[in-house]
């Protein structure tokens, strides 16, 4: 839809390749168009069997999802990884941790959610790293624990609140949870 004409000669596109792509109707021309693609990243945090999990205002009660946000023009993606966490929860992630799980297309046009596990540095009393949401960006996060978080996964209400919910199966937010919950628990 943002490609209707060409930039170069200014004749009618269409599109090609079940709209992956578009192509000048100008056969003297026929410049080639490609979508653009604004990566994004969510991660699970994890520290002390705890995961950190974040919630926007406009959401529905309750719901609470991984730490996510778009990555900035020249910025790599574990970098996107890095500020985003530590911007929307004051949380410092150990680069060291990261690791990437899988991805899948976001609901915003042009974009692609690039889905991680990392884990926090924990405090010097070696407790859960203390949380500072920056207002702008979230509602709420916390950290919830791993027996809260199966049991949600279970169908059964949190102890945390009888509100509390996760993103559907379709997200890669349930997907990265899924995975931690189903690897074997760190002290």
């Amino acid at each position: 839809q943002n490609t209707k004409f060409c930039a170069k000669c200014g004749s009618k596109t269409y599109p090609l390749k079940i709209g992956s792509s578009r192509k000048c109707s100008n056969q003297d021309c026929g410049k080639s168009y490609f979508p653009r693609v604004d990566p994004a990243v969510i991660v699970l945090v994890t520290c002390k069997n705890h995961a950190l999990l974040g919630r926007q205002g406009r959401w529905k009660t309750g719901r609470y999802s991984c730490i996510a946000g778009f990555v900035e023009l020249g910025e790599r993606l574990e970098d996107g990884l890095l500020r985003e966490v530590l911007e929307e929860t004051g949380v410092k992630v150990n680069p060291k941790t990261i690791r990437y799980v899988s991805s899948q297309p976001w609901p915003f046009p042009q974009s692609l959610m690039v889905g991680y596990q990392a884990e926090a540095h924990a405090s010097p009393d070696n407790q859960l790293p203390d949380i500072l949401v920056d207002l702008q960006e979230l509602e709420d996060a916390q950290w919830v624990s791993r027996e809260d978080l199966k049991r949600v996964m279970k169908g059964k209400q949190p102890k945390i609140s009888p509100d509390f919910h996760i993103p559907g199966k379709h997200s890669l937010a349930w997907h990265l949870i899924n995975s931690w919950l189903s690897a074997p628990a760190t002290t």
